[in-house]
């Protein structure tokens, strides 16, 4: 793993955290309290409700950063002579493809 990894991503996720509490609370206050009749928000129940949208949908930008999946270098290990050769071929010929296509 790369050094600094880790630290990058935390920025990331503050970031995000940042600037989407910020846009939900202005969003919020703008639309909700005229057209609903709420109240008016701060920004750390803005924070609070995009965690608790996180958490009920675990499809939000914040979940993927987190939880991003590692490639898994075993899948190739466990794929016969055959179908690597296969494989091997298949991308050859769309590189091939990809720099005739270039090269137009």
């Amino acid at each position: 793993m790369k050094k600094g990894y880790h630290l990058k991503s935390l920025i990331l996720v503050l970031i995000y955290f940042f600037v989407a509490g910020f846009l939900v609370m202005i969003l919020w206050n703008w639309l909700l309290p005229s057209i609903g009749g709420l109240r008016v928000i701060n920004f750390w129940e803005a924070c609070g409700l995009i965690l608790l949208t996180n958490f009920l949908f675990n499809k939000t930008f914040l979940r993927k950063l987190i939880f991003r999946k590692k490639c898994d270098s075993d899948k190739w290990s466990l794929l016969c002579d055959d179908n690597k050769e296969k494989l091997n071929e298949m991308w050859e010929k769309r590189c091939q493809e990809l720099e005739q296509a270039k090269n137009k």
